[in-house]
């Protein structure tokens, strides 16, 4: 097919449905097949023939094959591949016995199995539909000896019998079979942790299926990888693969602006009756969706098309204004997360020097060893000494976002708690919470690292976290990121804490391969905060701000409780609730109006502010009680 004539994708949206059978309150959840008029074995592959992110599944598509491993970052991408194969393959095979329709009398007149109760009579027509399963149905029906039986979750012995799931009325029919859960809190288009491991034996036990898919959503960041709890190993698709000794399909989504998303959303809105005026504008309006919504999968841009149709005035083409209303209702995310970047990382360059030069060796010692060259294990964990709010828990967040981009872990969830909260309510609990820890995170940050030695009279439970500790950090020193942060290099060495810490417990100390000090912010750099901080929600400063901002925080700065960018961030609330106050009664307020900062308002609020420190110094030194 020339890419130059205009494509018609009968396989736009994907298919997936539910539908209650028989009485008893049970769901199907299932892929029909595409059987409509016009769609046949060579419309389906010339369809295929026109996504370029397609190709894998046209070199793989074959009517004799049984088993297809298909891995996507998409579940978009997935559940189009199960269409496309399902209905290539029924109207391939349509003569075979398992495209038959069953119901349930006859079924258990083919069948020696027998249920008891009243489950109410069932039927299914296997030949317009292809049950879709989460890998959970499989692990609550199969039993463990890898026969039909009870599970060890939902089909228990003591209970009623219960009746066989639905989609074991054929035996034979075909099946798609996903490690994604679609429903419940939290857990949409998100790949199940464990799993797989145990995937070659259910699909011995469905070896009788004319035709078997395993439709594998992994992460955009990472390949699939199963198992991994209660210490086993990791289970590959590559080891999927091997056992089932067949080959991994690998669909990439596509490019939010490729000629597929082109001919997708001038597609979506032919079908309204109303076509884009002008098809080159169809690259600019995906660009505008992947900024305001985050993706450009088919069924957002479906609901982009709509938005635009309900929103407008007009009739007739669809024009570019017609979805300027992205830009207005919803905030763009390349702005947020640039804003957000730039606030968040404004001043210690040398930190900023030292980590990326750290990173970089990192990255270093991982390309020699690909080329099998020598290496040594670097330990990845460190100290992060400083003073309040000079960014400490920021730069292990960025840290460890670094090495996630570079693939220098195979684990990228991260965690940031409180040290003391290692520590458990009984004795021996502290130790397995630590491991737990170490288990489930890659990326570890232990804030106010020295509450686990301070305490009066000595802490067992914190000589308990810290003996695991030196435990994990032996074992993981070279998986795992792990940053101890808590205050240090401040100006009076007696409050030195994170000082005191590593000092007291060499076993840590020694396992520590750096030591990154965090300099106090200079009144310059603070202005510089403050104003990304106001900016990041469309404040604006006015001329003279910047010299009034610049001259508090230098009377700030030799204080021996002075907060850094803790107390930017308390300046600029209260600048914040001044612009609050002076607007309340304002009845005509503007967009303008309501993110101008005057000079009232930045004055107003040091002055406020510079009140309660006078009054706290009075008071410095007094007992608090009755007179």
């Amino acid at each position: 097919m020339s890419r130059n004539q205009t494509v018609n994708y009968r396989f736009l949206l994907p298919q997936v449905k539910k539908e209650p059978v028989g009485n008893q309150g049970e769901v199907a959840q299932f892929i029909p097949y595409r059987l409509e008029e016009g769609v046949t074995e060579e419309s389906i592959r010339q369809e295929l023939e026109a996504q370029p992110h397609m190709e894998p599944l046209l070199r793989s598509l074959d009517p004799g094959r049984k088993i297809y491993l298909l891995e996507s970052a998409s579940m978009e991408v997935l559940e189009l591949a199960a269409e496309y194969i399902g209905t290539y393959h029924r109207l391939a095979n349509n003569d075979a016995d398992c495209y038959e329709s069953v119901d349930e009398e006859e079924y258990e007149e083919k069948s020696d199995w027998r249920d008891g109760g009243d489950k109410g009579f069932r039927s299914v027509d296997f030949s317009e539909k292809m049950p879709c399963l989460e890998i959970w149905d499989l692990n609550q029906f199969y039993s463990s000896d890898g026969g039909f039986g009870f599970g060890n979750r939902m089909y228990l012995p003591e209970h009623r019998a219960q009746a066989r799931p639905w989609w074991t009325l054929s035996l034979s029919a075909p099946i798609a079979v996903t490690n994604a859960m679609r429903s419940g809190p939290g857990t949409a288009n998100c790949p199940m942790g464990g799993g797989l491991a145990w995937f070659p034996e259910m699909v011995h036990n469905l070896s009788g299926r004319e035709l078997i898919l395993l439709l594998c959503l992994k992460s955009k960041e990472s390949d699939c990888e199963f198992g991994g709890m209660f210490g086993e190993e990791k289970f590959t698709m590559e080891d999927l693969s091997f056992e089932l000794e067949t080959d991994v399909i690998r669909l990439e989504p596509p490019k939010p602006k490729s000629r597929y998303k082109k001919d997708v959303l001038c597609q979506l809105a032919r079908e309204r009756g109303t076509p884009l005026s002008r098809p080159s504008d169809a690259a600019k309006i995906l660009s505008m969706v992947e900024d305001r919504r985050g993706d450009v999968d088919n069924a957002t841009l479906s609901k982009v098309v709509s938005n635009a149709l309900f929103r407008r005035k007009g009739a007739g083409p669809l024009a570019m204004k017609d979805f300027n209303y992205l830009s207005t209702v919803f905030v763009s995310r390349k702005r947020m997360h640039k804003e957000k970047k730039t606030m968040e990382l404004v001043g210690q360059q040398d930190v900023r020097a030292q980590l990326e030069q750290i990173v970089a060796g990192m990255a270093f010692q991982s390309r020699r060893r690909k080329l099998g060259l020598p290496t040594s294990d670097i330990h990845y964990t460190f100290a992060f000494l400083g003073a309040p709010g000079t960014g400490k828990t920021t730069w292990a967040r960025w840290l460890g976002e670094e090495m996630r981009k570079r693939d220098l872990l195979s684990n990228t969830d991260s965690i940031c708690i409180n040290a003391a909260e290692l520590k458990a309510q009984y004795v021996g609990h502290t130790t397995a919470k630590v491991h737990a820890l170490f288990e489930r995170y890659g990326i570890i940050i232990l804030d106010e690292a020295y509450s686990l030695t301070e305490g009066k009279n000595g802490d067992s439970f914190g000589a308990e976290a810290l003996s695991q500790l030196c435990v994990e950090l032996e074992n993981h020193g070279s998986d795992r990121l792990v940053v101890f942060a808590g205050y240090g290099g401040a100006s009076d060495p007696s409050d030195n804490r994170m000082l005191c810490f590593l000092q007291s417990n060499p076993g840590i100390n020694s396992r520590i391969s750096f030591k990154i000090h965090f300099q106090n912010f200079q009144a310059p750099e603070l202005v510089e905060v403050l104003r990304t901080m106001l900016s990041f929600e469309g404040y604006r400063l006015p001329e003279g701000a910047d010299r009034q901002a610049e001259d508090f925080f230098r009377s700030r700065l030799n204080r021996r409780a002075f907060g850094n960018c803790r107390e930017v961030r308390n300046l600029a609330d209260r600048i914040k609730l001044r612009v609050a106050a002076r607007l309340t009664d304002v009845k005509d307020c503007t967009r303008e109006t309501a993110c101008q900062v005057i000079l009232e308002d930045v004055e107003g609020a040091i002055s406020e502010i510079v009140r309660e420190f006078h009054g706290l110094d009075k008071n410095e030194g007094r007992s608090i009680g009755f007179s």
